[in-house]
């Protein structure tokens, strides 16, 4: 969990310098809310890269809000988490 603008941005930075040429690519997209000044959605997604030299990947979900600030969005809430997975199925 990172708190504040100066927390967060370290630690997408981290990232970045981490995942050398990251292909990050978002799928099912789902906007759960819009309104005038405000909107919500849920995704999936897939990246691919190179770390420390090292091909890796990974595929996760997530969720981010954003609010209009003057002619553009700002996101004020994401959250990435690991795909979903679906329990056994009883026959």
């Amino acid at each position: 969990t990172y708190f504040g603008k100066a927390e967060i941005e370290g630690a997408i930075r981290a990232t970045f310098d981490l995942i050398q040429g990251e292909r990050y690519v978002i799928k099912d997209l789902v906007w759960t809310y819009v309104h005038d000044d405000s909107a919500a959605c849920t995704y999936g997604f897939e990246w691919s890269g190179l770390i420390e030299g090292q091909p890796a990947s990974g595929t996760g979900r997530g969720t981010t809000v954003v609010v209009r600030v003057g002619d553009g969005w700002q996101i004020i809430q994401e959250h990435l988490g690991p795909s979903a997975t679906r329990p056994p199925h009883d026959v």
